[in-house]
């Protein structure tokens, strides 16, 4: 009895340490592609106001790629 509640927490425990670690990755994926991009002082005058989307789609890349 007291063994199943113990094993079930480390259970728990496990799962929530990967879920941590994942969360890590992905902020440190994150971080990566915004320290990468471009601020807007330096694009042309022309370029349409797509940044926000441009931006969205690389962090969903580098999320998907881990």
């Amino acid at each position: 009895m007291i063994g199943d509640g113990l094993v079930i927490t480390l259970a728990g425990m496990l799962v929530a340490f990967v879920f941590l670690g994942l969360m890590a990755l992905t902020t440190s994926a994150v971080s990566r592609v915004v320290r990468r991009w471009e601020p807007e002082e330096h694009l042309p005058a022309d370029r349409p106001d797509d940044d926000d989307a441009a931006l969205a789609v690389a962090i969903a890349a580098a999320w998907l790629r881990g």
